[in-house]
This record gives C-alpha cells, sequence and structure tokens, in this order.
C-alpha cells in the first residue's frame, strides 16, 4: 500500500541527511510503529531524541508540539514531518519550534496538500497551501525559507486511486491496489513528463527553514 508521498518523503529525507547535526528533535516521531524507510544517521548526531503525545510510540518527551517542555535554543535540528495537519494551532506549533530550535539551526517540515485523509482519518485535520505556510513561517524571524513540491500529477493520481482500492475500500485486501502498486511506474512516467505543474498540483510540501 505504498504511496508515491511517502516514497518522496523518503527520498527526499536522505537526499538532505547532511542537515542533521547534533542534537535533533523528531517531533511526531516514533520509536515504535515507525513509518516509511528512512532511517535517522548516526554520524555527527549528538543525540536524535523523539517527542510525541502518543505514549505507545514510545517518545523520550510524551508533550505536544505547541508546549514542548525544553528551554530556548535547545536543539541543532527539529524534523516535523507529517503532523501539522493533525494541529489544531499550526501557528503557534510553528512559533514552539522557532523558539526551541538554535540559531542557525534546521526546521524540517513536510505536510501533504493534494492527498486524502489520513488512515487516523478522526485526527486528521487540515491542509496547507504554501502561500498560507510561507506566512506563518514569515511570521517567525527565520533566516531561510526553502519550499520543495513533492510530486506533480501523476503522485496525486497514484495517492489518491491508492487510498480508493486500500483502507477507503470495502475489500481491505484489494486485488485493485496490487494492480495499482504494479503499475506505479506510469504514475511516476506522468510525474516526469508534468514537473510545470508542480506548483498547482503536487501531493505536499517539503521545506527546509533555517532560523
Amino acid at each position: 500500500m505504498s504511496s508515491i508521498r511517502r516514497d518522496l518523503l523518503d527520498k527526499i529525507l536522505k537526499k538532505n541527511i547532511h542537515l542533521f547535526t547534533g542534537k535533533v528533535l523528531d517531533v511526531g516521531g516514533k520509536k515504535i510503529g515507525k513509518r516509511g524507510k528512512f532511517i535517522p544517521p548516526i554520524k555527527n548526531i549528538e543525540r536524535w531524541e523523539y517527542l510525541n503525545t502518543d505514549e505507545k510510540t514510545n517518545p523520550d518527551f510524551l508533550a505536544d508540539i505547541c508546549s514542548m517542555p525544553f528551554e530556548d535554543d535547545s536543539y541543532d535540528v527539529l524534523l516535523v514531518t507529517e503532523v501539522l495537519e493533525y494541529i489544531k494551532e499550526p501557528v503557534k506549533a510553528v512559533q514552539e519550534c522557532y523558539r526551541v530550535l538554535k540559531k542557525g539551526g534546521n526546521l524540517i517540515i513536510s505536510v501533504p496538500f493534494m492527498h486524502p485523509m489520513h488512515y487516523d482519518a478522526d485526527f486528521d485535520m487540515q491542509r496547507f497551501t504554501q502561500i498560507y505556510l510561507r506566512n506563518i513561517l514569515s511570521n517567525c524571524s527565520f533566516s531561510e525559507i526553502n519550499f520543495y513540491e513533492m510530486g506533480s500529477v501523476g503522485a496525486v493520481l497514484f495517492d489518491f486511486l491508492n487510498i480508493a482500492t486500500s483502507y477507503a475500500s470495502k475489500n481491505k485486501k484489494s486485488y485493485l491496489n496490487m494492480l495499482l502498486q504494479r503499475s506505479k511506474f506510469i504514475f511516476l512516467l506522468i510525474d516526469k513528463y508534468t514537473p510545470h505543474q508542480k506548483k498547482y498540483i503536487n501531493t505536499g510540501y517539503f521545506i527546509v527553514i533555517k532560523k
């Protein structure tokens, strides 16, 4: 049931692995039940710690992103992937990330845009446009903000069909989904020839922000 969005997220995290140094806080990350194939690096890492509101994931800190139990300038890197869509107050969450991040540190965020509701739909609250995200990030004094659109037409089509034939389907072991997974290369080919449409049609955003 692998989505193209998840594949893209694993790929772009690996591409930016050099950004992870010193003390890293994985906000919303999971020690238990980890999703995706990205493996946190060991090189140049002083500590890699997890903050989550779900105690079943065995976090180092059982706390909310909007009220983190740390002093100002505590971490070199904050990783916040697929989290903000669950937060009632995303502006407050970003402000709290700014507070906890060290000067010169990196805040790395990913959020969905044109993507179905997550499996835990009772907690999935919202989707964000790039202009909205730029506005709330610009209200903090970050020195640099870089956006990367994740996927184009093919990725969006595939991921909607992927959900429609998996957990949104009455048949949880749909043969249609098995066929779709084998046809993923077709949708990747569509993406290859439609990069100019990413501004308007994408699965979401990967954002690298420097304080």
